[in-house]
């Protein structure tokens, strides 16, 4: 049993490097930046921004700003719409008719040396996004963990009941979050119809930043403790089963897509447990 947790663990972490250094896409989907792999964007698909370096670009869905290829084609089909610029350097673009673009077309044609200089600095350019990626992912986690080990500290109590609450029913809190998600925005706009109301949008934006940190402690806090028992290393203090857990959330986050998928549902049982007992005030 610890021999594949510790096997699990590693090709997990692994899995997702490998993914975040081929395929990359940044800000949950809005945004998408490949290297030297194709972007297809079907008809039904809508993105903020499309970027390819040493790949080719296909839409025939919806891009809301700009497309920029480098060293590769850019395809619009007939349904394709963008809202801002499409540019070209080093490639082509086909443009069918019915394709909208709302922002200039440019195409700048490369001569073959040039081309050959673009492309070796490619692997850097490559390298540079990854290492952007991981700083900024490292840098989360480190505010996380600051603010998770101040948790542990001063509000063991409170973390303990939720991490309890979410082990006992993890539907229900996952429930309880979801509920709570989609009332924010209606909660905030009921309290902007009124002079008074407008100050209690900042105190409820305090209450839900709390929730959310309190219910990601909670949840790495499981997470800890499940995998400590695992390895029959149970009954350490909260705090390292928090770092456990957090450090754990932070490899899968590597993992593309599947990975924000998966740190977004237990943000949201985290969330859910914490307004379940009242910030872990009531059980």
């Amino acid at each position: 049993m610890k021999k594949s947790l510790i096997l699990v663990l590693v090709s997990v972490f692994l899995l997702g490097v490998c993914a975040a250094s081929q395929a990359m896409v940044l800000d949950h989907g809005s945004s998408v930046i490949k290297v030297s792999e194709d972007i297809n964007v079907g008809e039904k698909l809508r993105f903020k921004d499309l970027i390819a370096i040493r790949g080719n670009i296909s839409v025939k869905g919806t891009i809301d700003n700009d497309i920029f290829a480098l060293l590769g084609d850019i395809h619009l089909f007939p349904t394709a719409k963008v809202g801002g610029n499409v540019i070209v350097i080093g490639g082509r673009i086909v443009r069918d008719p019915g394709a909208t673009v709302k922002g200039d077309v440019v195409e700048t044609i490369v001569n073959e040396q040039a081309s050959e200089k673009l492309s070796g600095c490619l692997p850097n350019t490559g390298l540079m996004f990854l290492t952007t990626i991981l700083s900024y992912k490292i840098l989360m986690f480190l505010g996380f963990l600051a603010l998770a080990i101040l948790l542990s500290a001063f509000m063991t109590k409170q973390v303990g009941l939720i991490s309890y609450k979410i082990e006992s029913n993890w539907l229900k809190a996952l429930l309880w979050g979801i509920l709570g998600g989609l009332l924010i925005c209606p909660l905030a706009g009921l309290l902007a119809v009124t002079i008074v109301g407008i100050p209690l949008i900042l105190v409820e934006g305090i209450i839900i930043s709390i929730a959310m940190v309190l219910g990601l402690a909670a949840v790495s806090q499981l997470i800890g403790k499940k995998v400590l028992k695992a390895f029959r290393r149970g009954n350490k203090p909260m705090i390292v089963e928090v770092v456990l857990g957090l450090a754990i959330l932070a490899l899968i986050d590597l993992i593309p897509i599947v990975g924000m998928i998966i740190k977004v549902i237990a943000l949201t049982i985290g969330f859910g447990g914490a307004l379940a007992t009242r910030l872990g005030y009531q059980s």
